[in-house]
């Protein structure tokens, strides 16, 4: 899971070089899905950065572990993998929702017809209902 959020985090920065292309500035449909795609991605950045720093503060506080005599060292590495893995599932889950491929249809308009049918006032009421529900 880590290589993939890395993976976004430089897709984000390859949608910047790309989008101040001369090429993609002359296409203004290209530019379009270029930044709709840069700015999805830079909302969860953060998050996606926050997860990549715990994943290593991790690893180096498993190195100290394996390789480190110094029980204090080994004390604090002890405290910091105690700590990151009681913040890291919550992180985890947060990046696996973003990790969920989007639904291409999220992003396009839908038409919705409400009619009224049969049963007379009463089913005209309900439209009317469900009309000022949307």
């Amino acid at each position: 899971m880590i290589e993939k959020v890395k993976s976004l985090i430089r897709r984000h920065a390859e949608l910047e070089k790309e989008m101040s292309s001369p090429e993609v500035t002359a296409n203004p449909k290209k530019l379009e899905a270029l930044g709709r795609e840069y700015n999805d991605l830079g909302r969860s950045l953060p998050l996606l950065r926050e997860y990549v720093k715990l994943s290593e503060e991790l690893r180096q506080a498993h190195e100290i572990i394996e390789n480190e005599k110094d029980p204090d060292m080994l004390e604090l590495a002890r405290g910091e993998i105690e700590s990151i893995e009681e913040h890291q599932p919550e992180l985890e889950r947060k990046v696996q929702l973003i990790l969920v491929p989007k639904d291409p249809n999220d992003t396009k308009n839908a038409i919705v017809e409400i009619r009224a049918g049969t049963g007379g006032v009463e089913a005209g009421l309900f439209a009317g209902d469900l009309l000022r529900m949307y």
